[in-house]
């Protein structure tokens, strides 16, 4: 038997159609297109495609809950995403409690932010997740209507060193917006992160130097940045990342790329320098770590 529509001659899949005419047909029952003018894609939210739906989020971002005592980013019809809920449910609008209606604070000493993973709030999870152990920062106290002010007026504020500074100072996230941290806190984090180097030891590491290299002694690094020195013959240059116990100590880059890499490639005979005998056979970072 033959599909139904006319000059096909497939043989039938169902509802009288070939496979292919019989996916267009449920397809265009199932999805609407979009409503924006010239868009030929699916609805995902709003009547809008997934892209277009994104660019209407990205649009809204920084707007809080039209709810007076709730300051959570607004989701749909001017409420977050928990009021919105409550709306669905036709439940009369309460304060948000957390996942599982519990009221006690994180577990990490002196935080009072909602718990969502092992006792942990968002932030002292990931740190958590990360380190396997909590970090003493500060929680982040400023509101989404207030970022959302300084996006405004052409300012974003670092999450890391709390810098208030051009969003040309900030990379962007494919939607535009400027991401949390500005480009120097960016590149430490991800150098810390290269060397699972938590930010207290790092602190702890640059205090004990005097803030200054490891080798040389100066004070300031090229392109003001520390060079995080590690053993190679355990990680290699290619290992990432590395495995956080070969970390040495911090070296402006002449020490870095050309004293100690060419040092270490002599013969062990031709090794007859006192200053890097000693840093290599007792390096700083023995000292602070944890």
């Amino acid at each position: 038997m033959s599909c139904k529509v006319d000059d096909c001659e497939r043989e039938v899949h169902a509802l009288g159609m070939c496979n292919s005419h019989y996916e267009k047909d449920r397809k265009s029952r199932i999805f609407k297109p979009c409503e924006k003018k010239g868009c030929g894609g699916n609805q995902h939210g709003h009547g809008l495609c997934s892209m277009h739906y994104q660019r209407w989020r990205n649009s809204n971002r920084g707007k809080t809950c039209e709810l007076e005592y709730c300051e959570a980013m607004l989701w749909a019809a001017g409420l977050c995403r928990g009021h919105y809920k409550q709306k669905q449910r036709g439940a009369p609008f309460s304060p948000l409690q957390d996942r599982k209606g519990r009221t006690r604070p994180c577990k990490h000493d002196g935080c009072d932010g909602v718990p969502v993973a092992r006792g942990y709030c968002n932030m002292h999870y990931l740190h958590f997740r990360v380190n396997g152990v909590t970090l003493d920062r500060a929680r982040r106290t400023r509101s989404r209507k207030y970022l959302g002010d300084l996006l405004e007026k052409g300012l974003w504020e670092c999450a890391h060193c709390r810098r208030i500074a051009s969003t040309d100072d900030f990379g962007k996230s494919a939607s535009g917006v400027p991401v949390s941290y500005c480009r120097p806190c960016a590149a430490l984090v991800l150098r810390l992160r290269r060397f699972q180097l938590s930010e207290e030891s790092y602190a702890a590491l640059l205090e004990l130097q005097a803030n200054a290299c490891a080798v040389c002694g100066t004070e300031k690094p090229d392109m003001g940045e520390w060079h995080i020195d590690h053993d190679h013959s355990c990680c290699g240059v290619d290992v990432y990342p590395t495995c956080g116990k070969c970390v040495r100590g911090l070296l402006c880059s002449n020490c870095n790329t050309r004293g100690v890499a060419w040092y270490e490639r002599l013969p062990e005979e031709l090794r007859q320098f006192p200053l890097l005998n000693d840093y290599l056979n007792s390096p700083p970072f023995e000292q602070v770590r944890v």
